[in-house]
């Protein structure tokens, strides 16, 4: 064992200061950090991939963030890179400071996006000082981690007016930062934010959806007033769905106050559908015009409602005993009423049955009597058994076709085959 030792320092004694001059000489980049790596592996520092590797899978089984961090200046950028996932998916909210500092100085742009994500992901929020000052960053995917851990009402002024910023500044949505932010400006609950959102420039899919999501469930929190001015600016908005909601909300608004900015988007509106949609929303709100018949009906009401408040009055001014007695009578007419509906329907029904059966019923071929069970409807078509609903009140015009087919029978009689009529002398 002590042989092997002395083996190692022999060789890290010859090798080691050949190796950085070599790399410190090497004019290729990559030739100078392998010759690096090969000396700090004679010197068995564990700077190897495969070592920092496993170190920090190790370290993160235990769940001990502080054998992680060392690893955060490794020479390897994967293991750095390892090293600062690892850190987040633990939330060591210890950790913020070393991977804030890495947001703020590296160059390696995935580093600081990964170095983002942990820091969104550290408990209590304690990444949240840092990711403040990068809402507005040149990388999408450093911005949407910053947005991301703002979610759920954790934004301040400076955060909100930062999420703001970032939506008017970065129209590309590749990483769905814009989108991100809305949602994170929604989750504030704060109305003042949709004025400036209405203006906002237009976005992809996934962005519009945030914002026609942002607006309606902020805008109904409005006082009325309020609410018909940010729908009457949503409705100039360079995003399309925000327009058709605009307009949607204000059609089923009720308010007459709404008319003028419809029509005002009606003269302004290039989409075809979206002209279309506010001509149907100013018919909804527009008060429609009243005819002879309508006048003469808001008269009636008018007068009927006034006899009824002076019949209030003087039945209110009648003896106890008297205005029981008015109240029974009403009674006692509707109960007359009823039995007398009822005896005249089951008259009706047993006439109409009567009259079907002598429709239904073959000439000469069955007895009068047979039961209707008998007479062949089985075959008929089931849609006519309903014509035989005993609650049917009445068959208009079935006596009279009766009448017509036995005229008809007795003309043809009548008329011989040549069409003249036969006489005798």
């Amino acid at each position: 064992m002590a042989l092997k030792h002395i083996r190692r320092i022999a060789c890290a004694i010859v090798l080691v200061p050949a190796l950085v001059r070599g790399s410190l000489e090497a004019q290729d980049p990559a030739g100078r950090e392998s010759a690096l790596e090969a000396a700090l592996e004679i010197l068995d520092i564990s700077e190897s991939l495969e070592g920092g590797t496993r170190a920090i899978e190790e370290a993160y089984r235990r769940k001990d963030p502080e054998a992680i961090r060392p690893y955060l200046t490794h020479g390897r950028k994967e293991v750095r890179t390892l090293a600062v996932h690892r850190l987040g998916d633990l939330k060591d909210g210890g950790s913020a400071g070393v991977l804030g500092a890495l947001l703020r100085t590296s160059k390696d742009e995935d580093l600081r996006a990964q170095a983002a994500r942990s820091l969104s992901l550290l408990e209590r929020g304690a990444g949240r000082p840092w990711l403040k000052k990068v809402l507005t960053d040149r990388n999408p995917r450093v911005r949407l981690h910053a947005a991301t851990s703002f979610l759920g009402g954790a934004a301040g002024p400076s955060e909100i007016q930062g999420l703001l910023e970032a939506i008017d500044a970065y129209v590309s949505d590749e990483a769905g930062a814009r989108a991100q932010a809305v949602l994170a400006l929604h989750d504030e609950g704060d109305p003042s934010v949709l004025k400036p959102l209405a203006a906002t420039p237009a976005g992809g899919p996934r962005f519009q959806q945030a914002l026609v999501y942002t607006f309606q469930d902020l805008s109904p929190r409005l006082e009325e007033e309020a609410r018909l001015r940010i729908l009457g600016a949503a409705l100039a908005s360079p995003n399309k769905p925000l327009r058709r909601y605009a307009i949607q909300a204000l059609g089923a608004s009720h308010d007459p106050k709404a008319l003028p900015l419809l029509r005002d988007a009606v003269a302004r509106e290039r989409d075809p559908g979206l002209v279309k949609l506010c001509e149907l929303a100013v018919q909804a709100l527009a008060p429609k015009p009243r005819g002879k018949l309508g006048e003469s009906w808001a008269r009636f009401v008018a007068a009927f409602r006034a006899q009824l408040t002076s019949a209030k009055t003087w039945f209110a001014n009648l003896p106890s005993g008297l205005r029981l007695g008015l109240l029974g009578l009403p009674a006692g007419l509707a109960l007359l009423f009823l039995a007398f509906r009822i005896l005249l329907r089951r008259a009706r029904s047993r006439r109409s049955r009567a009259d079907l059966e002598a429709m239904l019923l073959p000439s000469g071929e069955v007895e009068e009597g047979t039961p209707l069970s008998k007479r062949g409807l089985e075959s008929e078509d089931p849609a006519a058994e309903s014509i035989l609903d005993p609650e049917l009140e009445e068959l208009p015009g079935l006596a009279s076709l009766y009448e017509d087919e036995e005229e008809e029978r007795d003309e043809e009689r009548a008329i011989p085959a040549d069409g003249r009529n036969e006489t005798r002398s």
